[in-house]
């Protein structure tokens, strides 16, 4: 994998001839030889050809007949870069093969977890895909009980019924039982997290508070821990107490989690930044009023509020984070030529801001998968690749940039 994973970006055309080989290869392997096969789903997965990979995956299982664990695995890498379609394909085909397949039970709970996920990375939702993922999410828990396997479908069910059904308490109810159900001490922590957001969102912070205070202390050293610590620092942000939520920032700048020390750093900046400007805090106020109520879904309010920080001072170190949420919103709205225009002020005139190469990124991906101007997306990706050499999205943006300049060469 190494050396062919050096002779592709050495030379690209290589990437076919490989492809080729492996094709012929597993055509001559003996029954008990999947070298070639795993090889090829490998492959696949590089140059993100999905279709493919579940080809190559279902050959692979027939040959095995491993009960359906590789095709488990390709369905979640499949989801892990946000490929719904053929990660339908995974679980369907595995639950078309039989009821008493070991891999049956799995194949089910990982089926509606895709749809919750799919749901969730929408621009934007209907309430009839809300009300049918609801009733999918009822049925597969009421089938199988509450315990660890289907804890995460639970904290699901609740944020869905929360935050897009206007179920905040029965959402309140779920959580509060599933904590004292006997979970791992992890997925207990994870519903306290879960419960602490929604505590948020219908404006009751002090429960939040104290539920995400377990869990931080619970979990010092862990990822889990630091996550808390940050939706804690969030919280006081949200309320105005800069100052406490800065020197807790400050800490989890080297947390383990590097998008938990990126999300802090960023945070952190942003209250440094407008208080050395403004010492009164209060533009960062009116923004942190509009970032809680994006949080909370009432889109067209925090639109207005973001709005009204502009208007208080052209001159704000705030605006390169106004354009990035408004865009956000305009993104959801599914509006992505005003989307890509607010992203494209802050790549141009706000080069050295933090969320720079977060616009860039963005902004990219609006060209390659919205606009449908893949010579454009290609041209930001490699910008980013160039400029901003320590960001967290070099390494997705360099394998997109080659599958780009492939296919326009081709």
């Amino acid at each position: 994998k190494k050396l062919f994973s050096q002779a592709i970006e050495k030379d690209p055309s290589m990437n076919e001839y490989v492809r080729n080989r492996l094709l012929i290869l597993t055509q001559k392997a003996q029954s008990n030889d999947i070298s070639f096969f795993e090889l090829l789903v490998w492959l696949n997965i590089q140059n993100q050809d999905w279709e493919a990979g579940y080809i190559q995956t279902k050959a692979l299982d027939k040959r095995l007949n491993d009960n359906g664990t590789k095709m488990l695995n390709f369905g979640q890498i499949c989801i892990d870069n946000n490929n719904y379609e053929v990660a339908y394909k995974c679980y369907q085909y595995l639950l078309n093969k039989t009821p008493k397949s070991p891999s049956y039970n799995k194949a089910e709970l990982a089926l509606i977890s895709t749809y919750y996920q799919d749901f969730m990375s929408q621009p934007e939702y209907s309430n009839e895909k809300a009300n049918e993922l609801e009733k999918g999410l009822d049925t597969i828990i009421a089938k199988n009980g509450k315990n660890d396997n289907t804890a995460s479908l639970i904290i699901k069910q609740a944020h869905l019924k929360a935050f897009f059904l206007n179920k905040a308490q029965q959402a309140k109810g779920i959580l509060e039982s599933g904590i004292k159900t006997g979970f791992t001490p992890r997925l207990t922590a994870m519903c306290k997290m879960e419960l602490a957001d929604i505590m948020m969102f219908v404006d009751d912070p002090w429960e939040g508070m104290l539920l995400l205070g377990q869990v931080e202390k619970a979990f010092k050293t862990d990822t889990i821990g630091q996550e808390a610590k940050y939706r804690l620092c969030r919280l006081a942000y949200y309320k105005g107490e800069f100052e406490m939520a800065r020197s807790q920032l400050d800490i989890l700048k080297s947390a383990t989690s590097k998008l938990i020390a990126n999300d802090a750093l960023e945070l952190s900046l942003r209250i440094t930044d407008n208080l050395n400007f403004d010492t009164t805090g209060a533009e960062l106020r009116i923004f942190a009023r509009a970032d809680l109520l994006l949080y909370q879904n009432q889109t067209d309010k925090a639109l207005i509020t973001f709005d009204s920080v502009a208007k208080l001072n052209g001159q704000s170190t705030l605006i390169a984070d106004v354009n990035y949420k408004k865009a956000e919103i305009y993104y959801k709205k599914r509006k992505y030529a005003e989307a890509a225009a607010f992203l494209q002020d802050i790549v141009e005139n706000y080069k050295t801001c933090i969320l720079a190469d977060n616009a860039l990124y963005k902004l990219a991906e609006i060209y390659h998968y919205k606009l449908n101007d893949k010579d454009k997306a290609a041209l930001l990706y490699q910008k980013l690749i160039m400029d901003y050499s320590a960001s967290l999205f070099v390494t997705q943006s360099r394998k997109r940039y080659r599958q780009l300049t492939e296919k326009i060469e081709n």
